[in-house]
Order: C-alpha cells, then structure tokens, then sequence
C-alpha cells in the first residue's frame, strides 16, 4: 500500500486561488484538508477533474476544512478555493492511496 501526497501552499487573491494535482495513476482521496492562515476566513473548496466537471463541492468552510470520505481519483484534479472573505495565503494536503 502506498500512500501519495499532495501538498501546496497557495495565496488567495481576490477571494480565489487553486492547485493542481500530478497525475494519478489511480486510488482513493483518504482525506484532504485546506487550512487558511487565519482562522477567520470563510472559503468555499471543490474538486474539479481533467474535464472541468465538479466531482466534490464542499461548500463554505471558516479556517479550515477537512474530509475523510474515501473518493477514487484517476487523472489531474484542480483544488478550487472561492468566495474567500478575505486576502489570505491556505496550505492544502490531499492523501491518496493507491
């Protein structure tokens, strides 16, 4: 069993910002986890895949959001932050297994 991760450090600039994923030979997400540096941003987070089609929408979250229901990914995905509150800098951590 292999565990990959997908780290990034992303600034939100007029209340959205995004990152790409590497190509996934495939697996399941086991969690993801996007956290603002300041706890007072509110944020909408979804996952879009290589044919713009939204896979997960995890709606507005304040500081931070986390999610461990697994969800299979083969291929490149866009983590979407929107509708930020505010100018802020997230780290996002996405955990697939293979």
């Amino acid at each position: 069993m292999n565990i990959h991760q997908h780290r990034a450090s992303v600034a939100i600039l007029g209340t959205t910002a995004n990152s790409v994923s590497l190509n996934l030979r495939g697996g399941l997400m086991r969690q993801i986890l996007v956290r603002t540096n300041s706890s007072s941003t509110q944020f909408r987070i979804n996952l879009v895949d290589g044919n713009d089609l939204t896979i997960r929408n995890w709606g507005y979250h304040t500081g931070e959001m986390i999610d461990v229901d697994p969800l299979p990914l083969v291929g490149i995905y866009t983590i979407n932050i929107t509708n930020a509150s505010a100018a802020d800098s997230a780290n996002i951590l996405i955990s697939v297994q293979e």
